[in-house]
């Protein structure tokens, strides 16, 4: 699951993705749809979805 985020989080990137705010709740939209898919548990679902911003940040 977190290579799929990875790869649709690269495929999304815009420029200054993590300054501007919308560019961030689309990544966070991004991971809520990814997790209902996949059946993850929902509160685990909210310490990733909070996380994966700050790990993108990183990682990409």
């Amino acid at each position: 699951m977190t290579q799929l985020i990875t790869k649709r989080d690269r495929q999304n990137l815009t420029i200054d993705w993590h300054i501007r705010a919308s560019a961030q709740a689309g990544m966070k939209r991004l991971v809520k749809r990814l997790l209902k898919e996949y059946d993850y548990p929902s509160k685990a679902s909210e310490t990733c979805i909070r996380r994966c911003p700050k790990t993108s940040r990183v990682n990409v």
